[in-house]
C-alpha cells in the first residue's frame, strides 16, 4: 500500500498528466460551489474506475457492487474506505477524500451562500492542504528551478516560506483547489492504468 501520499510525490510520465491543465481550466470556469461539486464528482468517478480495475470484473452487464439503490459501493464514502482497504490509495489520500466529501456536502446542502472564504470551508480546506503539503512543496520546487525571469522575479518578491504560501500569493483560492483536484485526478488515472487486477482463487 502506498505510504503517505507517495503516489503524488513519485515521478510521472508526461502522458499521465497531459489532461491536468484542462481539468484546472474546467474547474476554474465554475463558481466556488460548482468547482467543489464537479471536482469531487471527478474524484468519485475515477476512484470507482481504480477500484474496478483492481477487482475481478463483474459477470453481469451491471455491476452490483456499484450500480443500483442498494449497491454497497454506490456512495463516495464507501468507495474511499474500500479503496484504502484493498490498498489502492494511501491513508493520507483516504483522509483527503473524506474531507473533500464533507466539503461537497456542505456546498451541496447548505441553504446559505457559501464560498472558499466561508469559515467552515476554510477550516476544512486548511486540513486538506495540510495533508497535501508535499504537493505544494513540489510545485514550489518546480518554480524555484524555473529559468523564466517572470517566475524568478515573482519568487524574489514573494519570498514564500512554503509551497502553499507561494500558490496563495500568486493565485486565488479556487485555482489552488482546482490544481489539487486535477493532480489527484491524474494520479487516479495513472494508478488505474498500472494497478494489478486480483485473480480468482482456484
Amino acid at each position: 500500500m502506498p505510504e503517505g501520499n507517495e503516489e503524488i510525490e513519485a515521478g510521472h510520465p508526461d502522458d499521465a498528466f497531459a489532461q491536468m491543465p484542462s481539468y484546472v481550466t474546467q474547474l476554474e470556469k465554475e463558481s466556488d460551489r460548482g468547482a467543489v461539486i464537479s471536482g469531487v464528482a471527478y474524484i468519485e468517478d475515477f476512484l470507482g474506475e481504480l477500484i474496478k480495475a483492481r477487482l475481478l470484473p463483474a459477470q453481469k452487464s451491471t455491476d452490483e457492487l456499484f450500480d443500483g439503490s442498494y449497491a454497497p459501493l454506490g456512495g463516495l464514502s464507501a468507495k474511499i474506505d474500500f479503496a484504502y482497504r484493498i490498498g489502492v490509495i494511501s491513508l493520507d489520500t483516504k483522509s483527503s477524500y473524506h474531507l473533500l466529501r464533507k466539503l461537497r456536502n456542505d456546498f451541496a446542502h447548505s441553504a446559505e451562500h457559501i464560498s472558499f472564504q466561508s469559515v467552515r470551508v476554510k477550516s476544512i480546506i486548511a486540513l486538506l492542504y495540510k495533508l497535501n503539503a508535499h504537493v505544494f512543496e513540489a510545485i514550489l520546487g518546480l518554480a524555484q528551478r524555473s529559468t523564466k525571469q517572470d517566475v524568478i522575479d515573482l519568487l524574489e518578491e514573494a519570498k514564500p516560506k512554503s509551497g502553499l504560501e507561494f500558490l496563495q500569493t500568486v493565485t486565488d483560492a479556487k485555482f489552488t483547489f482546482s490544481l489539487l483536484i486535477a493532480l489527484h485526478i491524474c494520479v487516479l488515472q495513472e494508478r488505474t492504468s498500472k494497478v494489478e487486477r486480483l485473480t480468482p482463487s482456484r
